[in-house]
């Protein structure tokens, strides 16, 4: 446990969340004095136009290429605006988040009750579960800004740990941070893993697919790229009347399911938690809608999806055969 989530186990849960709402929370260009400590980098902001490029790409003369440099830009944007924030360094996960609700926990680690990015951690843990991946070889496919990997590092001991981004800004973050000798990051396409075959003991991947032009193209990486054996760990979001297509393409692909969870409740638990302090942490000129569905706030597109079951939130576990 680091000294800072030392310190925070040990205050009172109304401590805690004072502590958490100010760690988030990241000032505006004009809120601090002129002449005040260095000047706060320019950051693009999250709007209609960044969304907009992104879901229309598809009429685009090359749609992938054309969505890939929309979620590239749009990303870049995210962790300009995180990287500008009062608590940069702390801001590690952009997923959802989990919430324990009593039932069919997975997590072999327990964490304490009042760790930094508590439900975005439990999240991974219950990802991993108790797959083995000490002295294994990792391969984080949308790495984002390493939350996934820090987790890996401090829990399992694995033997590397490699991440991949499209975004190079997220890649930036990663090689700054995270400096573990074990540890590599890279920009990549996750539809063209720069990697030879064979190379990984385990793939993981955690809400990141969605954002794919061609996500059999990454299916097809990661039973490319993991040994015989190997395992790959899944969590995002799929429409519901897609999942069990998206299941078989990957069984198709060598790829045995031994484990398949429907966790769409736990996540929802965590968006009601967690969404409006993560809020916070972005600049208050975003387009309030775009950044609600970006966080899974209860009010968005993304969060009615999972609520009215149209979408599920899952986990599963393959392993190459």
């Amino acid at each position: 446990m680091s000294d800072v989530e030392h310190r925070l186990d040990r205050l009172s849960p109304e401590r805690r969340r004072l502590a958490e709402r100010l760690a988030a929370r990241a000032p505006s260009p004009s809120s601090s004095p002129p002449g005040a400590g260095q000047a706060r980098p320019s950051v693009d902001l999250l709007t209609h136009d960044l969304v907009e490029r992104f879901r229309t790409a598809e009429r685009e003369s090359e749609p992938s290429v054309a969505k890939k440099a929309a979620v590239r830009r749009f990303y870049d944007a995210v962790n300009g605006q995180l990287d500008a924030s009062v608590a940069h360094e702390h801001s590690l996960f952009l997923n959802y988040g989990y919430v324990a609700d009593g039932h069919n926990e997975r997590a072999v680690v327990e964490l304490p009750r009042y760790a930094l990015n508590r439900n975005c951690m439990k999240l991974v843990l219950e990802v991993v579960g108790d797959c083995e991946v000490g002295g294994r070889t990792v391969l984080d496919v949308g790495c984002g800004r390493g939350g996934t990997i820090s987790v890996l590092n401090r829990f399992f001991d694995p033997r590397a740990l490699v991440g991949v981004d499209l975004s190079p800004a997220a890649i930036d973050f990663c090689r700054r941070t995270h400096t573990s000798p074990r540890m590599r990051f890279a920009v990549a396409d996750a539809e063209a893993l720069p990697f030879d075959d064979r190379q990984f003991d385990t793939v993981i991947n955690v809400e990141s697919s969605h954002s794919y032009p061609d996500v059999g193209a990454f299916y097809a990486e990661v039973a490319r790229v993991l040994v015989s054996g190997g395992r790959f760990l899944y969590s995002d979001t799929i429409p519901t009347r897609a999942l069990h297509d998206r299941i078989e393409q990957l069984v198709s692909m060598g790829l045995s399911l031994e484990l398949s969870r429907d966790i769409t409740p736990n996540v929802l638990r965590s968006c009601d938690e967690a969404a409006a302090i993560n809020m916070q942490a972005f600049s208050a000129e975003n387009v309030p809608e775009v950044l609600s569905d970006f966080l899974g706030a209860p009010e968005s597109r993304t969060y009615q999806l999972m609520q009215s079951r149209r979408m599920v939130y899952g986990i599963w576990r393959f392993r190459r055969v």
